[in-house]
């Protein structure tokens, strides 16, 4: 850098920047997460051929409150759409892929391999579109005439991955390829989405008949998503995933997780009951170096179907809903809805998942802040709501650096 030229004499005060340039802030939380994640996770993406009319139609046409009137409506609306396919379909079997066929023939027998062989995709391509035009007017008739497929029928994969006016977003599938109780480093949600998949797909009951989604409806890795999501989307700066197939083999995972000495809290987002909570205390009091938080049941009822709030006293007991005394870990109470990126493209109701993630706690665990379950601490953001009972919930809304009075609004 050229130096300041000095014209007229005087004393003058020069800045030269140190060359001892200070530490960069770094995060000093690391977490380690425990998952059941299936093989297989199909995860939802928009369709670009969703017709919110026709879908519309069809939903009319399955309501017993609706109208004739509303009916005949939605009848005339889903036979035009068919109408439309029938001649889509017509089209590609009397012109399109006849004069594709030709072309394929036409450079076959000229020798030109080249052009023979993109011709013959372009007619595989067509083919592919036909078929798909035909299963979307037998899926239009099948709505029309108000039939729908057993529960207990076989889907195959080929079904779900199915495009369809009538649906909103696509399913695509993914195939996990971290091994069991291989621990993964991921430093940003992004390269946790590349070795366990994104938000999964929702399947309400009854689960569809197939053996991939029956799996991934028992796992627990939506959980497990949203915990590592909200772990960075809140400032957590790298984390360790491991992943498990069921229950009994959370012993397996937290034991390899013993040789990282890097973690300083641990956590398996959707595991409850005394066997896991036991699990996850043990391994923090034999490492002496870490914190796990503990996750509640989804709900704790009485026979009316309301919050039981006997079953959340240490009078009554050891139970199945509340976790035994230890200063190695934290237990929170009750379940938080929260904004599910795949459910609200399936246009689902909200997701529910355990109301503390190491992302509340990451921030407090440095700083050896002590707190109250009352006092859930920012950065919790607003829109968060507390599910107590089935006919209430509480959002939680966040000031600077405490969290206000929770407001009761109608579910």
């Amino acid at each position: 850098m050229a130096r300041t030229a000095y014209l007229a004499p005087g004393v003058y005060v020069e800045e030269v920047p140190s060359a001892q340039q200070p530490i960069a802030g770094v995060g000093t939380n690391t977490v380690g997460f425990i998952g059941i994640v299936p093989d297989v996770i199909y995860y939802p993406e928009d369709n670009p051929d969703y017709d919110p009319v026709v879908a519309q139609a069809t939903v009319v046409l399955s309501q017993k409150q609706a109208t004739e009137e509303q009916k005949a409506q939605a009848k005339a609306t889903v036979e035009a759409d068919i109408t439309r396919m029938n001649a889509e379909i017509k089209k590609l079997d009397e012109e399109t892929i006849p004069a594709a066929e030709k072309r394929v023939n036409d450079a076959a027998a000229a020798g030109n391999e080249a052009a023979r062989t993109r011709a013959q995709a372009a007619l595989d391509n067509l083919r592919k579109r036909r078929q798909a035009a035909d299963d979307e007017r037998k899926n239009l008739q099948d709505k029309l005439a108000g039939s729908q497929p057993a529960a207990s029928q076989e889907i195959t994969e080929s079904d779900l991955l199915k495009s369809s006016v009538l649906k909103p977003y696509l399913l695509r599938r993914f195939d996990v390829e971290a091994d069991p109780f291989d621990t993964k480093l991921c430093t940003n949600f992004t390269e946790y989405t590349n070795r366990f998949g994104s938000f999964p797909a929702y399947f309400p009951e009854p689960v569809p008949n197939n053996k991939e989604v029956q799996a991934l409806a028992k796992s627990t890795h939506r959980q497990l998503t949203h915990a590592v999501y909200g772990f960075f989307k809140n400032g957590g700066t790298r984390c360790f995933v491991a992943r498990i197939r069921d229950k009994s083999q959370l012993g397996t995972a937290l034991k390899a997780f013993e040789s990282i000495d890097a973690i300083a809290i641990i956590a398996a987002p959707g595991f409850d009951g005394q066997e896991s909570w036991t699990a996850l205390t043990d391994h923090c009091e034999a490492c002496e170096d870490r914190f796990a938080i503990l996750d509640c049941p989804e709900k704790v009822e009485d026979k009316d179907g309301g919050l039981d709030t006997e079953q959340l006293q240490y009078s009554q007991g050891p139970s199945e809903t509340l976790p035994q005394r230890n200063k190695n870990a934290a237990f929170y109470f009750p379940y938080i809805e929260v904004v599910d990126p795949a459910k609200q493209l399936q246009d689902e109701d909200p997701a529910q998942i355990p109301p503390v993630d190491p992302k509340y706690w990451g921030r407090l665990y440095v700083h050896r802040v002590v707190i109250s379950p009352a006092s859930m601490p920012a950065p919790m953001k607003s829109g968060v709501f507390i599910k107590l009972q089935p006919t209430l919930q509480y959002e939680v809304r966040s000031t600077s650096n405490t969290m206000s009075a929770k407001q009761c609004r109608s579910c």
